[in-house]
């Protein structure tokens, strides 16, 4: 005879343990992207607007110190700089770009580690996201990810888009 008592339980401790994962302000990070994504373009040539949000110093390291930093193209990008900044683990630096994957309806693994890509998000009719990701182990910050949105007509020919993440400017830098 089988105990379908036992099963009820994993089951119940299994979508526990989903809803303990699942980002509290997803929803809000899905608004602020819709924001991001809909806002009209900068005139600019590239006509694009992106963040990059990066992780700085090691996890815990009380002498040198640990935090988010977050660079953007205009202001629209800057509102979203900050909600991220405010909203963004640090220990668990993959959430981020699995949370703006979520949005557009990607479903992908936990867990994964050093991760390093490009995902060309969504293509609207006019304008289309792409997410770079470099959580691997760099030596100037423990990783970063941009997000663009770009126009259609000027796509494929911006640096933004293609361009390693460089590392942020140190103060010794200015």
């Amino acid at each position: 005879m089988i105990d379908y008592r036992h099963s009820q339980v994993s089951a119940s401790l299994a979508a526990l343990a989903l809803l303990a994962g699942s980002p509290a302000n997803a929803d809000e990070l899905c608004a602020e992207l819709v924001l991001f994504e809909k806002a009209d373009l900068p005139s600019t040539g590239e006509q694009a607007r992106w963040i990059e949000l990066h992780w700085q110093g090691r996890w815990m390291d009380l002498k040198s110190g640990w935090g988010l930093a977050c660079i953007s193209s205009d202001e629209v990008a800057a509102r979203l700089c900050s909600f991220v900044v405010k909203n963004t683990s640090y220990e668990f630096a993959s959430n981020f770009p699995e949370r703006i994957l979520a949005c557009h309806g990607y479903v992908i693994p936990n867990g994964i580690a050093n991760w390093r890509g490009e995902v060309d998000v969504e293509m609207a009719s006019d304008r289309w996201h792409k997410l770079v990701i470099d959580l691997g182990e760099r030596s100037e910050d423990s990783g970063a990810v941009r997000y663009v949105s770009v126009s259609d007509e000027t796509a494929g020919g911006n640096d933004i888009e293609y361009s390693p993440i460089a590392p942020l400017p140190s103060d010794e830098d200015e």
